[in-house]
């Protein structure tokens, strides 16, 4: 079942509220035991706006079918078209296709890593809104946040005490992470030509003129 746009919001301001609390906490009380609640909060963040992204560009592959709406009149205006593969679907639903062992097919859940995960969820909410944007990876960045990751899974998949241990710079790393990651999102809005007409028919009161026309 598809989640509500209700429950994204609310999702993604849980998860987004608990970093703010615990990164000021980290700063009140900087110690081992904040340092790994930021850490995780932080990347429970990443996999929920990763997946607030793949959920919105489902919700406008829809949307450009149905009337009276700016997806679907700027569509129209533009003369453009928000298509997807059968395994972009797929992959946006997180659905992969297997055999029972009785031999019949059935829809299972894909299991994709961080790395997969980010970039296709990126180039997929680039597309949906007709972004040119292309993700920095070849910037200090990049590199910074999947060594953050791997700390996460070390304090998530301890095998010793000293896999627990957050260090000055381990933490260094998460904030030029968190950096990197809040630029990334705002430059795919900024280079959205969708979000920059439906800014500018409503600046100039064109809004409703163009949603009656296109529909």
């Amino acid at each position: 079942m598809r989640t509500t746009s209700d429950d994204l919001y609310q999702l993604i301001k849980s998860v987004t509220e608990d970093f703010e609390y615990v990164s000021k906490l980290s700063y009140s009380e900087d110690n081992q035991y904040t340092r790994r609640f930021v850490y995780r909060s932080f990347f429970s963040m990443v996999d929920s706006t990763i997946f607030l992204l793949k959920q919105k560009a489902l919700y406008y592959y829809e949307l450009q079918y149905k009337k009276n709406n700016d997806y679907s009149a700027y569509c129209a205006v533009k003369g453009v078209h928000f298509d997807l593969s059968d395994e972009e679907l797929a992959l946006l639903r997180d659905e992969q296709y297997e055999l029972t062992d009785q031999g019949n097919a059935r829809v299972g859940e894909v299991k994709l890593n961080l790395k997969k995960n980010l970039q296709f969820s990126f180039k997929m909410s680039a597309k949906s809104v007709f972004s040119n944007f292309q993700l920095d990876k070849g910037g200090q960045g990049w590199e910074l946040f999947f060594e953050a990751n791997k700390i996460r899974n070390r304090i998530t998949h301890p095998k010793s005490k000293g896999d627990l241990i957050i260090s000055d710079e381990d933490f260094e790393k998460l904030k030029k992470a968190l950096d990197w990651y809040t630029q990334i999102g705002n430059k795919l809005s900024e280079m959205s030509d969708y979000y920059s007409w439906v800014n500018d028919v409503k600046d100039n009161n064109k809004y409703f003129a163009v949603i009656h026309e296109s529909g």
